[in-house]
C-alpha cells in the first residue's frame, strides 16, 4: 500500500512550498540585468508590454515583461519566446543576421523556425526568405528600412527591420508563428 502511494506523495510533496536552509526564496519578479528596456505588441492579442532584460548570451539578449513572458533577439533579431503558448522554440537566422549588419548580401536566405506540436515534440517549418532594402517613409529619417519576405511549408510572412546609423536592429516588425502573429519590438527604451 505504501508503496503505491509513494509516487502520489512525491507529486503532492513537490507542489508545497517548503523552506530549504541556505537556499534563497525565488524573487516575485525578475531580476533585471540592466536599466534598457524594449517595447512588445502583439496585435493577435491585443497586447502590448515593456520588457527588460534578464540574460545575455553573446550578443543574444532575452527579455521578459513583469509575468514572465520572454522575448529572445540575436542581434535585433527574434530567435526564441516563450509564455506564449504557442511558442518559438527556435529560429536559425544566422545569414540574416550577418545581412542586416552588413557582413553577408541580401537576396534570398535560409530560414528554420522549431515549435513544439500538440505532442510535445520539436516540428520545424523550414523557410524561403529574400531580403531586400524598402523604401523609408518620412518617419524613418535616418534608418535603412530592410524587409524579409518568407514562405514556406503552407506559410508566408514579411518581417521588418528598421536599422539606425550604428547598424543595430532600432525597431522590427517580426513573425513568430501561425498561431500569434506577428510582435512589433521597438527598442532599445531608456
Amino acid at each position: 500500500m505504501m508503496r503505491a502511494l509513494a509516487p502520489f506523495a512525491v507529486a503532492l510533496c513537490a507542489c508545497v512550498p517548503v523552506d530549504v536552509p541556505g537556499l534563497a526564496p525565488q524573487p516575485a519578479e525578475p531580476a533585471l540585468t540592466g536599466p534598457e528596456r524594449i517595447e512588445a505588441r502583439i496585435p493577435s492579442r491585443g497586447a502590448v508590454a515593456t520588457l527588460g532584460p534578464v540574460g545575455r548570451n553573446g550578443d543574444t539578449v532575452t527579455w521578459t515583461t513583469a509575468d514572465g513572458v520572454t522575448l529572445a533577439l540575436a542581434g535585433g533579431v527574434l530567435v526564441a519566446t516563450r509564455g506564449l503558448g504557442p511558442d518559438l522554440m527556435g529560429a536559425e537566422v544566422g545569414p540574416l543576421r550577418a545581412a542586416l549588419a552588413g557582413r553577408g548580401a541580401a537576396g534570398l536566405l535560409p530560414r528554420r523556425h522549431a515549435y513544439l506540436d500538440g505532442e510535445n515534440r520539436v516540428a520545424t517549418l523550414e523557410l524561403t526568405c529574400r531580403l531586400a532594402m524598402a523604401a523609408p517613409a518620412a518617419a524613418d529619417a535616418g534608418l535603412r528600412r530592410m524587409e524579409e519576405t518568407c514562405a514556406g511549408a503552407g506559410q508566408s510572412f514579411v518581417n521588418s527591420y528598421w536599422i539606425g546609423a550604428g547598424g543595430s536592429v532600432v525597431r522590427s516588425v517580426q513573425w513568430i508563428g501561425p498561431e500569434v502573429g506577428p510582435v512589433t519590438i521597438s527598442a532599445p527604451l531608456l
